[in-house]
């Protein structure tokens, strides 16, 4: 299985003009990329953050809008009209001892299993620092029962898992 861990020291970084969240716009759109998912936004469903393409999606299924404030993710429908629940959600993934691998929104006070600070970016790649410092993107995509909608999930190991990165580089339109 293919984990994305980057271990990076501060000092190392600075040495090297490296600036964690540098460029990083004040609201902005995660599109997910991996093997057959060409940028795919993240979308919000009753909590849980899944990624679809576009065509698929129902016109009515909230496209998450984030904000990054003190290294957690805080997301909101970009469809100004819509707050269904979706209001200033915190994103989470679970941590070690959640038996679930998905990806989701809370608002309030995230589950005590999951994991909603530490976020950063590496150039436009999201990425999870970890306890110990290390850098860790280890999301990827599980398809659902409808076809071109995947469940988000972090650290899974199922052989339907495809890897994905999460970045701020919206997809090339087609024309």
């Amino acid at each position: 299985m293919y984990h994305l861990k980057l271990f990076v020291l501060p000092l190392g970084a600075s040495l090297f003009g490296f600036s964690s969240g540098a460029n990083v716009p004040d609201s902005f759109n995660l599109y997910a990329y991996g093997e057959g998912i060409g940028g795919y936004p993240i979308v919000y469903l009753n909590g849980i953050a899944y990624v679809g393409q576009q065509s698929q999606l129902n016109a009515s299924t909230p496209v998450a809008r984030f904000t990054l404030s003190s290294n957690t993710l805080v997301a909101n429908s970009n469809n100004t009209a819509d707050t269904d629940g979706f209001l200033n959600a915190t994103f989470f993934v679970p941590g070690p001892d959640n038996s679930s691998p998905q990806a989701g929104f809370v608002n309030g006070t995230p589950p005590a299993t999951a994991v909603s600070t530490g976020w950063t970016f590496y150039g436009q790649t999201l990425l999870l620092v970890g306890s110990s410092g290390q850098w860790d993107g280890l999301f990827s995509a599980e398809p659902t029962e409808q076809d071109g909608i995947f469940s988000l999930n972090w650290n899974q190991t199922s052989d339907t898992a495809v890897q994905l990165s999460l970045r701020l580089t919206s997809p090339s339109s087609t024309v």
